[in-house]
């Protein structure tokens, strides 16, 4: 092999390291990136979770008192 084509390999190879180094970072960030969705989406649900469970108290209160004014009227 001469010179020239021996560099050129090297460059290639190289090139190819470099491609699949980024890939691997591309494929960690992706990953980070829906790890850190899927924490939004639990947090989301929790959220929801909480406001549902405060509407049906209010409700049950709302019943409570609307109950006690029958009786008492």
């Amino acid at each position: 092999m001469d010179d020239k084509t021996k560099k050129a390999k090297q460059e290639e190879f190289l090139e190819y390291l470099k491609m699949s180094y980024l890939g691997k970072e591309v494929k960690k960030k992706a990953l980070t990136l829906s790890l850190s969705q899927v924490g939004r989406n639990e947090e989301e649900r929790r959220r929801e979770r909480v406001e549902v469970e405060d509407d049906e108290e209010r409700r049950r209160e709302k019943i409570e008192v609307d109950d006690e004014e029958r009786r008492g009227d």
